[in-house]
């Protein structure tokens, strides 16, 4: 006599959760796509500074962006932001 349950087995539940992860190629299939690494990573290098495609996709040639990489390896930016600016007009005003 076997015993039934009612929750689903392990290797559903594990291909349900690989279907919710867009890092894995389940995900994709299961909405009628394929992954592409080469897009996705070509992606994630335009979006890091250090990163030759980063400049690339921002309009610099690819000596300038070879060159802005360096640069930015070899002395990162500070991180921009209103912390570090003025306080804002009006914050040091008593009521």
């Amino acid at each position: 006599m076997s015993k039934k349950s009612s929750s689903p087995s392990k290797a559903a539940a594990d291909n349900r959760s690989n279907q919710l992860n867009p890092q894995h190629p389940a995900y994709h299939q299961s909405r009628g796509t394929t992954f592409d690494k080469a897009a996705a990573d070509n992606r994630t290098n335009q979006l890091n500074p250090e990163h030759e495609a980063y400049h690339q996709s921002r309009g610099a040639t690819p000596d300038q962006a070879a060159q802005q990489a360096l640069n930015e390896r070899t002395n990162p930016s500070e991180p921009s932001g209103d912390e570090t600016s003025s306080p804002t007009p009006g914050g040091d005003r008593k009521p």
